[in-house]
């Protein structure tokens, strides 16, 4: 586990190449490799951060991320867990 400022500072640097972008995602408005290898550490951070550490990953320091999660549950193909419409 990493001590809370190292957690932090990483956080910061993560948060920082999403907003470096012009839409929400990590390479801009579509979903790509890199939210996909993000998205299963970052939900379990988020779930379980509060709780243990006392460290808020949404609704707090990094509204980027904010951003990042609303998207993705807004009905994009990772957060439907599909890459697109099945059939024809």
């Amino acid at each position: 586990w990493l001590p809370a400022p190292r957690f932090e500072a990483t956080m910061d640097r993560a948060a920082a190449e999403l907003e470096a972008t012009p839409g929400p995602f990590f390479l801009g408005d579509k979903v790509s490799l890199v939210d996909i290898m993000f998205l299963p550490f970052v939900e379990r951070m988020a779930a379980s951060l509060p709780y243990y550490k006392g460290l808020r990953v949404r609704g707090g320091r990094w509204p980027a991320f904010d951003r990042w999660f609303e998207a993705l549950e807004a009905g994009t193909d990772a957060g439907r867990g599909a890459t697109g419409p099945r059939g024809g």
